[in-house]
């Protein structure tokens, strides 16, 4: 069945946007890889509908939290990394 002009727009629309996905994800780790493991963040945004400042700072917020509750429990120590 051949496919009409408009949905061969689309998917080249879509394969456009899977290797820009791509793009975002491999930039992601690869600026992880690149950061100190004992600086490596819990949660990385790789986001590429806009919304960056939202999810970090929803991000932030959850590190914050999370860092209180352990730190309530007495169990800081187990977010911390061990050094080798």
């Amino acid at each position: 069945m051949r496919q009409s002009k408009c949905g061969q727009a689309q998917n080249k629309g879509m394969m456009q946007r899977m290797r820009q996905v791509h793009k975002w994800w491999l930039t992601a780790i690869l600026r992880l890889l690149q950061t100190p493991s004992a600086e490596r963040p819990f949660r990385t945004t790789v986001d590429g509908t806009g919304l960056n400042s939202v999810i970090e700072s929803v991000n932030h917020a959850t590190e914050e939290a999370m860092q209180h509750i352990y730190g309530l429990y007495g169990m800081n120590n187990l977010l911390a990394l061990k050094q080798r």
